[in-house]
């Protein structure tokens, strides 16, 4: 969480005690709701999350297509 605030919101999660509870939930859902990217090639689709947040809830499956 620590990079994808710095990386996105450009926020040192040092001086998080000095945010709202409305503003850190709201950064928190938005890094949630960012749309994954979508790469094609050598064959298969792979779906990539944008923060690191998402891609461990949620890992990138095998690529498919025709093998």
């Amino acid at each position: 969480m620590e990079a994808d605030f710095q990386q996105i919101y450009g926020f040192d999660c040092d001086h998080l005690h000095r945010r709202s509870w409305f503003w850190v939930l709201t950064r928190l859902e938005g890094l949630f709701a960012m749309p994954p990217l979508v790469s094609s090639g050598m064959g298969g689709v792979l779906i990539i999350q944008q923060s690191r947040i998402a891609h461990a809830l949620h890992p990138p499956e095998a690529p498919t297509g025709s093998e």
